[in-house]
């Protein structure tokens, strides 16, 4: 049986002739079902990101944490009940470690340059 296309479908075929075509019926005996278990595999991305972060130290700076679309950068403070706590500008965040989707560390803020104005300052009197 070959492949068209990256999908699999179902019912009947229309390749080749009206005589040789193919009513879809398909045998299962021997394919393999594979790992169904979503839980297993972010529970081994909740232990990689927790491995990572434990290797950090309370206090370190310029952590950039990616969760469910929103990215927040600042001071790590550590790990309490399942989420991790962060510093943003004197304000103490909970982000829960199932929702982390990646860890930054050590980025640099880009500071914005200020533009100076080339008018000329005129006196009137």
């Amino acid at each position: 049986m070959t492949k068209r296309g990256g999908c699999k479908s179902s019912g009947k075929r229309s390749h080749g002739k009206p005589v040789n075509q193919s009513h879809g019926n398909k045998q299962t005996e021997n394919h393999s079902q594979g790992n169904n278990g979503s839980k297993e595999k972010s529970c081994g991305k909740n232990e990689r990101v927790l491995s990572m972060l434990l290797k950090l130290g309370v206090g370190s700076t310029n952590i950039r944490i990616f969760f469910g679309g929103k990215v927040r950068s600042g001071i790590y403070l550590g790990i309490v009940d399942d989420c991790v706590v962060i510093n943003i500008k004197g304000s103490v965040n909970y982000i829960s470690v199932s929702s982390i989707i990646a860890v930054e560390v050590g980025f640099t803020k880009k500071k914005k340059k200020k533009k100076r104005s080339s008018c000329r300052k005129s006196i009137c009197f």
